[in-house]
């Protein structure tokens, strides 16, 4: 799935100046001190990512999603750089997903392949980040949209689907933790 989050969050940061120009907002040099503090919000937030796991718990990558989906529909109806700043920090909150994805990995691999696998997951990180120009390109065109915007939108349903994805996940994970439950207590 961080091959799929790479695609969907990179054009925050490859399309934002666009997508500030095609809305015509004023103080258009704010994008890079924009892109700055986001930056350094999503990780500061990161710092969170064990409470907010105790409350959302297998739900916790949808929550994540979510906020994502927020702040890139937030950034393309934003009025001012103010507004977009604060629906970037949203987006690149999503940077959250990074304790769970390399938990979830990691809690299934036996401890002599844990470094293999580790290396393995940062490799789709960086596949799916040099993709990302391309595979929204490609998902712009089969929806007959090239405008910066689009690729914007098109990155909030690529964090939908993610959303999804994880959805269904914590689900079969609670059936099957429910089916052990049961288990256990027969015997």
């Amino acid at each position: 799935m961080s091959f799929v989050y790479f695609n969907a969050i990179m054009p925050a940061q490859t399309n934002g100046a666009l997508v500030i120009m095609q809305l015509k907002m004023s103080n258009q040099a704010f994008f890079s001190t924009s892109l700055s503090i986001a930056g350094i919000a999503g990780a500061l937030v990161t710092s969170l990512y064990g409470k907010i796991y105790k409350i959302f718990r297998h739900y916790t990558p949808v929550f994540i999603m979510a906020l994502g989906v927020v702040g890139y529909l937030g950034m393309v109806h934003s009025k001012n750089m103010l507004m977009y700043t604060l629906f970037m920090i949203i987006a690149t909150s999503t940077s959250l997903i990074f304790p769970y994805i390399y938990g979830a990995v990691m809690e299934d691999v036996p401890a002599s392949a844990k470094d293999f696998t580790l290396s393995i997951a940062k490799v789709f990180n960086n596949f799916g980040a040099f993709l990302s120009p391309y595979t929204m390109a490609f998902t712009a065109q089969l929806l007959g949209k090239h405008d910066a915007v689009s690729i914007f939108n098109i990155a909030a349903g690529y964090m939908v689907f993610i959303g999804i994805v994880f959805i269904v996940l914590a689900l079969l994970r609670n059936a099957n933790n429910h089916k052990e439950i049961k288990k256990v207590s027969v015997h």
